[in-house]
């Protein structure tokens, strides 16, 4: 459960950055624009003034000035980009749901033996499987190195990636 909700994190945060972002630069310079349009003018003329100088006002960071400015207006649509990036973010969870059943599952030989088989030793005292030490192989499961014990290549290929996170 911990990992889903570390998964659920991870893919999360990207959304959120996007948001924020969007949130900030994009709708308050709306409201900047809102702020500057005169009272009494017809709703064309008025989306022609909030578009007039859009990405002046951009570059000239006045999109913080329409966040203080109109506040009532930024928390209105604020809210409302926060549900587009929300819907955003459920249909791109649903397009990209998991495909396979055995995704982030241990699987092969590993997942074979139970209750510590694969741990035995063999009949001269000789073991292929420790618990504790030698080659990683999996999550729980190592190639003992120790020569008078293991006599096998110790010849490993590593398949797989490197988690950084």
């Amino acid at each position: 459960m911990k990992s889903n909700f570390n998964k659920l994190k991870r893919e999360i945060m990207p959304f959120l950055i996007a948001y924020v972002l969007f949130d900030i630069i994009i709708v308050g310079t709306i409201c900047w624009g809102i702020h500057n349009v005169p009272a009494g003018t017809d709703s064309y003329h008025s989306l022609m003034k909030v578009l007039d100088g859009f990405f002046t006002n951009i570059i000239t960071f006045k999109f913080f000035g329409g966040i203080f400015l109109e506040i009532g207006t930024f928390l209105n649509w604020s809210f409302w980009t926060l549900l587009v990036f929300g819907a955003l973010f459920i249909a791109w969870k649903i397009k990209f749901a998991k495909t396979s059943e055995y995704d982030g599952k241990e699987s092969g030989s590993s997942q074979w033996s139970k209750h510590g088989e694969e741990f035995d030793k063999l009949s001269d005292g000789r073991e292929i499987l420790n618990r504790k030490e030698g080659f990683i192989l999996s999550k729980d499961h190592y190639l003992g190195t120790d020569l008078r014990k293991v006599l096998i290549n110790k010849n490993v290929l590593v398949v797989g990636r490197i988690w950084c996170w």
